[in-house]
């Protein structure tokens, strides 16, 4: 396993730890999920910005009704 250091200030050590502490956190778990997540959302988003681009350029609407018939429910 490979460790990462973060540089931060006193302030914002005690900050970070106290939060993990109350979510039953140790600080490594705490910061791990939180770069994962923070890169899941970005890529999340990316996502959904090409999806809607590509909307925009040839729009496909569908009502509701049309698109539960579609998947037959």
């Amino acid at each position: 396993m490979t460790t990462i250091s973060l540089r931060v200030t006193d302030a914002e050590a005690m900050v970070i730890r106290e939060y993990a502490k109350v979510h039953a956190k140790n600080t490594s778990d705490f910061l791990r999920e939180l770069a994962l997540e923070k890169i899941e959302n970005d890529i999340d988003m990316a996502v959904y910005s090409k999806a809607m681009a590509s909307h925009s350029e040839t729009p496909e609407d569908i009502s509701h009704d049309d698109m539960m018939r579609e998947l037959g429910l």
